[in-house]
């Protein structure tokens, strides 16, 4: 069972399920120092990114795949198929 986060906020989710946490707005700077390429680079490979709006302060998933079952377990676990409005997928 993945790991609960329970003020988890932002970060990356891995294909595999493995979350890399950040702060708000941090998601290119860890793109970069820690897994060495680009935001768009870590989109294109099936990483999720999960973030915050400060104008509804609700959290948000965005992937441009569909997501992996690893990655839909975590997402269930840290409750966010609630409210399918939470999750968008683009470039499908």
């Amino acid at each position: 069972m993945p790991k609960k986060y329970p003020y988890l906020v932002c970060g990356w989710l891995a294909p595999n399920g493995d979350f890399t946490e950040c702060k708000w707005e941090e998601h290119r700077y860890v793109a970069k120092t820690v897994f060495k390429c680009d935001e768009e680079d870590l989109e294109q490979k099936g990483y999720i990114k999960i973030t915050f709006s400060i104008f509804n302060h609700q959290r948000k998933v965005i992937a441009c795949k569909r997501p992996t079952q690893a990655q839909q377990d975590f997402l269930d676990s840290q409750g966010f198929n609630e409210n399918r409005d939470d999750i968008w997928i683009g470039g499908i």
